[in-house]
């Protein structure tokens, strides 16, 4: 006997939201994250997770305002923090978007490796090239096979020319 869904749970929407993201439905994420928040509004990961979806359909600014509603709820949550900042680095305020990286680094880091390069590319848009460097070499440390392992590494051999 198969146990039917309550159309009524914000984790029902959450949950099917998170499949959306994973397959690149962002605008379905959107509709059952806000689902979610109307019944939970204190539900954390839909606010993070929604934001994660208004970056992909390019709304920085609704991302931005759902990074901080997260952290409103929950101070310590670290992807809270990590949406805010990929929300103010979209959004070219890269010293608020570094404040928010340091936040999760290197605290957090077994979750954020991929993050070193982001908040390398800040300190770069902030001048801080030997920040950079540091960060684009300690993403390759914890990442070595990453996805943007030949992007990084042409990156470090520009700053060290």
């Amino acid at each position: 006997m198969s146990q039917q869904l309550d159309p009524t749970e914000a984790l029902v929407y959450s949950n099917r939201a998170a499949i959306y993201i994973d397959r690149g439905m962002f605008t379905e994420a959107m509709a059952d994250l806000t689902k979610a928040i109307d019944l939970d509004p204190l539900r954390t990961e839909a606010w993070i997770n929604r934001g994660t979806a208004r970056l992909a359909l390019d709304n920085p600014d609704g991302a931005l305002e759902d990074g901080n509603r997260a952290i409103e709820i929950a101070p310590a949550h670290p992807w809270a923090y990590h949406l805010r900042a990929d929300a103010y680095f979209a959004l070219g305020r890269y010293a608020e978007a570094l404040a928010d990286y340091n936040v999760v680094l290197p605290r957090e880091e077994r979750w954020f490796m991929e993050t070193y390069e982001r908040r390398g590319e800040v300190k770069e848009q902030l001048g801080d090239k030997a920040g950079a460097l540091a960060d684009y070499k300690r993403y390759l440390e914890l990442n070595p096979e990453g996805k943007k392992r030949a992007e990084v590494e042409a990156k470090i051999a520009e700053l060290e020319k």
